[in-house]
């Protein structure tokens, strides 16, 4: 764990040193060391690129965000997707209102 002294918060992640000393091995497809167990950050990045014409929040500013966490990301966890309404199910009001909208429970 590694201790930040600016805040009173510890990070559950591997430090940097312990990070770069463990191997993942190589990508099958482009023969690159892998950066996480199941993420090829040459490969996976490329793909989430190809997909970037299919999907759009609708928000510019928002798109650019999701597109900027999967173009820096180091493994298969470390970006955000967007997921369209209508692929959700047990979409449930949970009514609880915030000041401009409705909160809503899904799977």
């Amino acid at each position: 764990m590694d201790y930040n002294p600016e805040s009173s918060f510890r990070s559950l992640s591997p430090s940097r040193s312990q990070d770069e000393s463990h191997s993942y091995g190589n990508c099958s497809e482009c023969k690159q060391k892998r950066t996480a167990v199941a993420w090829c950050k040459n490969c996976d990045i490329a793909i989430l690129k190809e997909n970037f014409c299919n999907w759009t929040s609708g928000n510019s500013i928002i798109d650019k965000f999701i597109r900027d966490t999967q173009l820096s990301a180091n493994e298969n966890i470390d970006h955000l997707e967007w997921i369209e309404f209508d692929q959700f199910d047990l979409v449930e009001n949970i009514n609880k209102r915030g000041a401009f909208s409705s909160i809503y429970s899904a799977v």
